[in-house]
C-alpha cells in the first residue's frame, strides 16, 4: 500500500504544500520525511494537510466580500456560464481551487463578489454578504 504525505512550513503557510512524500520519500528530491522534519517542515497524512488547507481557506480566502460595479458584474455573467443562478447570485464557473469559485450577489442595485465554496449553502453565502453590508453601513 503506498502511503503519501504532504511536506510544507506550517508557520508560514500560504495555502501550499512544500512537496508530497511517498512511503516517506521526496519523488522529486529524493529527502526522507526525517530529512524535511530536521529542517523544520511538517509532515502529515492526506487528512491533516487537507484539514490545516481548508482551515487556511476559510482564514484566508473564503467570505472576503467587496463592492463592484454593475461592468464587472455582467462581466462575470457573461464571460461563462454561471453556476447556480438564482436571485441575482451565481458562481462563476472557472474554480479558483478545489470547491472554490468566484461568487457574485446583486443586492438592493448594488454588486457584490467574494470567494466562496460551491459546497456552501446559499442562505449562509446571503448571510455574509448581509455582515458584510451591515460593516460597511456602520
Amino acid at each position: 500500500m503506498t502511503v503519501t504525505e504532504w511536506v510544507f512550513d506550517k508557520k508560514n503557510f500560504t495555502g501550499t504544500a512544500k512537496t508530497f512524500l511517498t512511503n516517506g520519500i521526496c519523488p522529486i528530491t529524493k529527502k526522507t520525511k526525517a530529512e524535511f522534519i530536521a529542517e523544520g517542515y511538517t509532515v502529515v497524512s492526506d487528512d491533516d494537510y487537507f484539514s490545516c488547507l481548508e482551515e487556511w481557506e476559510n482564514k484566508n480566502l473564503i467570505g472576503k466580500w467587496k463592492e463592484i460595479t454593475e461592468e464587472e458584474y455582467d462581466d462575470a455573467l457573461n464571460v461563462l456560464p454561471p453556476v447556480a443562478w438564482c436571485e441575482g447570485g451565481f458562481f462563476i464557473s472557472e474554480r479558483y481551487t478545489s470547491n472554490i469559485s468566484d461568487f457574485y450577489q446583486k443586492y438592493n442595485g448594488k454588486y457584490y463578489t467574494s470567494l466562496q465554496r460551491w459546497s456552501t449553502k446559499r442562505e449562509n453565502i446571503i448571510k455574509s454578504l448581509l455582515e458584510f453590508i451591515e460593516k460597511l453601513a456602520s
